[in-house]
């Protein structure tokens, strides 16, 4: 069965201040794990844009969305205008919460559906029996005629969702394809100096009964990509690249770029041949240009390829997108480089090393150290490179100066712990790897790397090389595992990994069913409420501090 969507208005506050952690804690161990275990997938704007500004993303969400819930308490600005958006454009499925000890529910808005509640244990459990009920009884409830705001009471002739009747069908689709063509019209009358004359008419009908027939066979791009998805879900190869090939060979519209990303990622996950990978980003780059997420995208394909002429190809493009000479003697200059483009120097890197050019490498990041003696990236690449070649006091050394660098990033943290944990010695990897959890304290990867560093200790793998750890135990191993899955998202790559401990240590499939119920607990006198990111940081420094 499908996953319902939710969006969730709340006021948002810069980040850091006592307001911003209130609402984000809210949103994160009560109106987020609620819906999620009611079936919703939950969104809110934070998770979207950074900028505050209410971008084409949010009104889409507020118009499709199949749930909105919106906190009111504050009475902020921004969250009005966003639930006015809502309630012109549907008549039901929107729920307002407030705050009661903070404010005082507006007169107009009190006939409609509101849940009052107060941020104490008792008031928030209130919420979350609220939140159910009205989910529970809104499948029976959300007819046209049973409206849950002002606007559509008030113009009770309106579509209860103006957004499905004018997006979600084939009429839709096809309506947004004659926009597309009559706005391509008005070019090439501006262009080329063409007059609407019956001969453009005559073509333009052509095309609207191609999309037509289109649509009415379920063949529109749009609908082809989400074919596409869900075959990529449910690892059936073929439909997925039938789907893919259909989108590919549709001349009426185009899917955006982060549509072609994201099937890019499915072929990925599918374990197809890499052509499919690039012929989906060259298509995305055709569209958007200059993405530089898409070009590294792009170039990672080819870096990480099995193929040799695809390596050479990566390190031959990246040394000329990013400004890299070589001459004919081999040496590297990087006069040309500019900072903002080191990490995609680290994705020609790969193709290096995947091609044991230790040396040529060597030289690339010598010479990037010497330009940007203060940028984590070049210093880690160092390292990286160094410890390839052998170097291995020499990686520890130029990672601690990454680790020293302004720019620090949790990634530099987990390759120096890597490192350490090749080297023999994993309790010295704790370190940087509870350093990564700092810089990052809501990747659940950074808690996993904890635990698969604790267990190999407490399983001796370490043993001849690591330091003392006399009060590492299983259960410090458990208080990593509880943090990673106490973050808000637990990627599949972090759960494989953490399942992996798990067995690694014979902790059965109970415990590891126990950390998955964690995430859906909703019983506040059990104690299994999601931690904090400040409670997951301090967990797991307490738990290496004392071994």
């Amino acid at each position: 069965m499908a996953r319902r969507s939710c969006f969730v208005i709340s006021p948002i506050r810069k980040p850091g201040t006592p307001e911003f952690d209130h609402y984000r804690a809210l949103y994160e161990t009560v109106l987020r794990p609620t819906l999620a275990e009611k079936g919703f997938e939950v969104q809110r704007a934070d998770d979207i844009t950074k900028s505050g500004a209410i971008t084409s993303d949010i009104v889409t969400l507020l118009a499709s969305s199949d749930l909105v819930v919106a906190d009111i308490s504050e009475l902020n600005p921004n969250v009005f205008y966003e639930l006015g958006v809502r309630h012109s454009l549907r008549g039901s499925g929107t729920i307002m919460i407030v705050d009661s000890t903070k404010t005082e529910v507006p007169f107009d808005l009190k006939p409609y559906r509101m849940i009052e509640f107060s941020s104490d244990l008792r008031g928030i459990e209130k919420l979350r029996e609220g939140l159910v009920r009205f989910i529970s009884t809104s499948t029976n409830s959300d007819a046209a005629g049973d409206r849950d705001n002002p606007v559509h009471d008030t113009l009770s002739s309106l579509p209860d969702n103006i957004y499905a009747h004018a997006e979600g069908s084939a009429e839709g689709e096809l309506r947004e394809e004659v926009a597309q063509l009559k706005r391509r019209l008005q070019r090439y009358t501006e262009v080329y100096g063409i007059e609407d004359g019956e001969s453009i008419k005559t073509s333009a009908i052509e095309v609207v009964s191609t999309v037509l027939l289109q649509a009415q066979r379920g063949e529109l791009p749009i609908n082809l990509f989400y074919a596409a998805r869900s075959a990529a879900r449910e690892s059936k190869h073929e439909e997925f690249l039938t789907s893919v090939r259909q989108i590919l060979e549709s001349k009426s519209s185009s899917l955006s770029s982060s549509q072609l990303s994201a099937l890019a990622r499915d072929a990925s996950t599918l374990e197809l041949p890499e052509e499919i990978q690039l012929v989906l980003i060259e298509k995305a780059i055709q569209q958007n240009p200059n993405d530089p997420l898409l070009k590294n995208s792009y170039f990672g394909v080819l870096a990480r390829s099995e193929d040799p002429k695809s390596r050479e190809r990566a390190r031959r493009e990246l040394r000329d997108a990013t400004g890299i000479t070589i001459g004919e003697d081999g040496s590297v200059t990087v006069d040309g480089v500019l900072e903002e483009n080191i990490g995609t120097i680290g994705v020609m890197l790969d193709a290096y090393h995947q091609d044991q050019l230790h040396s040529a490498a060597l030289q690339l990041t010598n010479a990037l150290v010497e330009k940007f003696p203060n940028n984590s990236s070049a210093l880690r690449n160092h390292a990286r490179t160094q410890s390839s070649l052998g170097e291995k006091s020499a990686a520890i050394a130029t990672y601690e100066l990454a680790m020293a660098a302004p720019d620090v990033a949790d990634i530099t943290a987990n390759w120096y712990g890597g490192e350490l944990c090749r080297q023999g010695d994993g309790a010295a990897a704790l370190s940087p790897f509870l350093r990564a959890c700092e810089l990052d304290p809501d990747d659940a990867v950074n808690y996993v790397r904890i635990a698969e560093a604790q267990s190999a200790i407490v399983r001796g793998i370490y043993r001849e090389n690591s330091r003392p750890t006399d009060h590492l135990d299983v259960d410090s191993v458990k208080v990593a595992l509880t943090c990673a899955f106490s973050c808000s998202a637990m990627p599949s790559g972090a759960f494989n990994r953490a399942k992996a401990v798990v067995e690694d240590l014979s902790l059965g499939n109970s415990y590891l069913h126990s950390l998955v119920a964690l995430r859906n607990s909703r019983n506040p006198s059990e104690q299994t409420e999601l931690m904090t990111r400040k409670d997951r940081v301090n967990a797991v420094r307490d738990s290496i501090l004392n071994t």
